[in-house]
């Protein structure tokens, strides 16, 4: 299989450029392409998620990508993501086709990471299955498939993300929060307990920072149960 890919580097010119040139490469930080489309010719809106990890704006084809970069942006091991500023070109048997990755995370750890639709069925899924994970191979990435909250968890995080922007990160009653909830006790009432400016607000604002910890398999409400996260009390 005879491998390209398309790519725009730091300076949003678009290259192409064999995988292994990528090795090390922060594509993730990188302008996307343009015109991400629907998966599997699914209607397709553009709109924006506005990451809370890095401050930027992260455009999104679907609802049901949003939803997954709301993942993305939840998960406390990401430092940076964006849209996919490149697409993996393959030849085959005299066939050729692209594929677009979904998004690229970098985590704490340094790992590179791509995400990817779940593959199509039939000859074709498995070209494009096989494009990026040799793409992935010579570049040190690690393909992930891309992860949708669903139901109830969808909902809370839905919910806390509201809540994701630091204007409501109030260093005082961070504080006063941290302590209040000590012990497990209901979301509104340890806000009211802390007696602190914003802290109701800013209660669900740890919730999204991951300060804070409450089952995001139930409805989170006013009247859920929060803790301060184990890690936080070291």
């Amino acid at each position: 299989m005879d491998i390209e890919v398309r790519y725009r580097d730091a300076q949003g010119r678009e290259v192409l450029t064999g995988a292994g040139q990528l090795r090390g490469v922060p594509v993730e930080e990188h302008r996307p392409l343009p015109a991400p489309r629907a998966h599997h010719g699914r209607r397709g809106i553009l709109t924006h998620w506005w990451a809370a990890t890095t401050g930027e704006l992260v455009p999104c084809a679907t609802q049901r990508q949003m939803s997954a970069a709301m993942l993305l942006d939840f998960d406390r091991s990401v430092v940076w993501f964006g849209a996919s500023c490149l697409e993996v070109q393959w030849g085959k048997g005299g066939q050729r086709g692209a594929v677009r990755p979904v998004f690229f995370a970098r985590t704490s750890g340094g790992e590179r990471l791509v995400f990817v639709h779940p593959w199509a069925p039939g000859l074709a899924g498995a070209y494009e299955e096989e494009a990026v994970r040799r793409a992935a191979a010579d570049a040190h990435w690690t393909v992930k498939t891309v992860q949708v909250p669903q139901g109830m968890r969808r909902d809370s995080l839905s919910r806390a993300a509201h809540y994701r922007n630091p204007q409501y990160a109030e260093p005082q009653a961070r504080q006063a929060l941290l302590k209040a909830f000590d012990q497990p006790r209901p979301l509104a009432a340890g806000a009211a307990a802390s007696k602190a400016p914003g802290a109701l607000s800013c209660t669900w604002h740890l919730l999204w920072t991951g300060e804070l910890a409450a089952d995001w398999q139930r409805p989170l409400t006013p009247a859920s149960m929060v803790w301060t996260h184990p890690k936080d009390k070291e």
